[in-house]
């Protein structure tokens, strides 16, 4: 499984999870406030449970610009990976 998809399935439980919808209704292109449901207050806990989940920062701009699950995993796959781009930089 690649990284994105890893992410695709792990956004997909946390949507699940905040939601309360069963995992199997939750599709790639699924939009989160449209399609979903998601109101103000449950797209922040989403935001705060990336966030602490993934130890990445969100901000409000890629809120309004990520629309659907798959928007998200891959803004997630590329913020993991800067991230750990500047953990492996060798300290002097």
């Amino acid at each position: 499984m690649n990284r994105e998809r890893a992410f695709q399935v792990e956004l997909t439980l946390l949507i699940a999870e905040v939601t309360g919808l069963r995992r199997d209704k939750i599709r790639l292109r699924d939009r989160l406030v449209e399609d979903l449901g998601l109101d103000s207050f449950a797209a922040m806990e989403l935001l705060v449970l990336i966030e602490q989940k993934y130890k990445i920062k969100i901000s409000e701009s890629d809120l309004i610009k990520n629309k659907t699950l798959r928007d998200w995993a891959k803004l997630i796959a590329e913020r993991c990976r800067r991230s750990e781009e500047v953990n492996i930089i060798p300290s002097k």
